[in-house]
C-alpha cells in the first residue's frame, strides 16, 4: 500500500471511528412513507457527535476529504451534531463503513 494509500485509510477510520463512538444512522421506511405519505416526515440521515470545537473542525475535515456535505450543525446535550442528509450520502456512508468493516475485524486500528 503506498503512503498516500495508507494516509487515505487512516483517515476514513477515524471518521469511522466517531460514527461509531456515538454516532446515528436513520433511513426512512418506504411502507410509512406509501400508507403516510406527506404525513411521515422521516428520512435519511447520519449524525456526528463532537465534544468540542477542535473535534467538530476535525469532523468537518474528514466530511470534506471524503465528498461529504453536512447540514448546519446543532448544539444538543452540551454536544454539537453535524447532520448529513440525503438518501445518497447516507447510502455512501454507510458504504465507507462497510468497506472498513470487510477489510478489517478492528475498525480503530
Amino acid at each position: 500500500m503506498t503512503k498516500k494509500k495508507s494516509e487515505k485509510e487512516k483517515l476514513k477510520r477515524k471518521l469511522v471511528a466517531y460514527f461509531f463512538r456515538n454516532g446515528y444512522l436513520r433511513k426512512a421506511d418506504p411502507e410509512k412513507r406509501k400508507t403516510l405519505g406527506q404525513a411521515y416526515k422521516k428520512g435519511y440521515e447520519i449524525r456526528l457527535v463532537a465534544y468540542d470545537e477542535k473535534e467538530k473542525a476535525e469532523i468537518i475535515k474528514l466530511l470534506k476529504t471524503f465528498g461529504f456535505k453536512h447540514g448546519r450543525a446543532y448544539v444538543k446535550s452540551r454536544r454539537t451534531v453535524l447532520p448529513i442528509y440525503g438518501k445518497k450520502q447516507v447510502e455512501e456512508f454507510y458504504d465507507l463503513i462497510m468497506s472498513l468493516s470487510r477489510s478489517s475485524n478492528r475498525l480503530g486500528k
